[in-house]
């Protein structure tokens, strides 16, 4: 966004809340988050780096206040995610507290647009991810590592191609997909339009879907019901809070109890077609770009999977399509 479409939108846009205007500030700053605490200066994320101001600090009726327009349902426990569009942009939120019962929000301001796999510099390779009929794909890394945003582009780029019925189930929704002529797009936020992620999964797969976009795989229910999707013709994109390839097939079996593993290892090795391990790194002309460590697995690392030496991915990677920018590998 131009500093001169900003100074118009600022101009025309009147702030109902202070939060409103610190997050118009982010937008100017080209901050990629902002930090709240009651009585605390706001700190916003740019390019990696925190940056604290001593104006604008905000009370906890600023806060209620905010929390009251941008979650309409209401908001209960002492933390809880959300998501919101304002200035034209889509925004994730989380509220939480600490030192006692001090609230503290972290707002995360989304690409305006989703970008494409090119803008994102990620390798040309993970375009052919649009021409899978089913399987696994699983795109991890830390919090903050760019994640939604690759997975994003990779949906993206298949509804441009196919004729495809997309269901996402996250928590909260992030990006706004737009269906084209030949697809269908229903996005599912949980405790709004469904219970939980293991519950909507269960029911997804009898809605007809082509590709489903599971938020993330926390736990052994949603994990089980994602791998069953996959191996049932369908196309499923997940995200795990891992760091490596080898680190992401452990934590995907390992969510599963000991006698259930060797069913599950021989299962992920048949389901698994991509996994992308990333992390955000400054670049030198300024801003961050995702470094990556990627796998398409071939036979021979599908046999380690089904064997459980998945430790031992590194030394069969000759042959494989393998992908690392990171500068290490496993």
């Amino acid at each position: 966004m131009s500093t001169e479409m900003l100074t118009t939108m600022q101009t025309e846009m009147r702030c109902d809340t202070l939060i409103e205007e610190l997050l118009l500030h982010a937008v100017r700053l080209g901050a990629s988050d902002l930090h709240l605490t009651e009585l605390k200066p706001p700190a916003f994320r740019v390019d990696g780096d925190l940056l604290k101001v001593e104006r604008g600090r905000v009370n906890v009726s600023d806060m209620n206040r905010f929390l009251d327009k941008y979650i309409p349902q209401g908001y209960a426990g002492l933390d809880g995610d959300f998501s919101f569009t304002f200035c034209e942009r889509r925004w994730r939120g989380n509220y939480f507290h600490s030192g006692g019962k001090r609230l503290s929000l972290a707002l995360r301001l989304l690409p305006l647009t989703i970008p494409r796999i090119q803008e994102l510099r990620l390798p040309e390779s993970f375009l052919k991810a649009a021409s899978l009929r089913d399987g696994i794909i699983l795109v991890t890394g830390p919090t903050g590592s760019g994640k939604s945003t690759t997975i994003a582009a990779l949906i993206r780029h298949l509804l441009e191609l196919r004729s495809v019925h997309l269901i996402t189930i996250e928590n909260p929704v992030e990006y706004l997909f737009e269906p084209t002529n030949h697809s269908i797009v229903n996005q599912r936020e949980i405790g709004t339009d469904t219970v939980d992620i293991a519950y909507a999964l269960k029911y997804a797969l009898r809605q007809d879907p082509d590709v489903i976009l599971v938020g993330e795989i926390r736990d052994t229910e949603t994990a089980r019901l994602a791998v069953n999707a996959a191996e049932t013709g369908h196309l499923v994109f997940a995200t795990l809070h891992t760091i490596s390839v080898v680190e992401t097939v452990n934590r995907l079996y390992g969510l599963f109890p000991p006698l259930e593993r060797h069913l599950v290892q021989q299962q992920i090795a048949s389901a698994l077609r991509l996994v992308v391990a990333q992390r955000l790194v400054k670049a030198p002309e300024g801003g961050r770009r995702a470094v990556v460590e990627a796998l398409f697995p071939h036979d021979p690392v599908r046999e380690l999977i089904r064997e459980g030496r998945s430790y031992e991915i590194p030394l069969y990677l000759e042959g494989a399509e393998y992908i690392n920018t990171m500068g290490v590998t496993g």
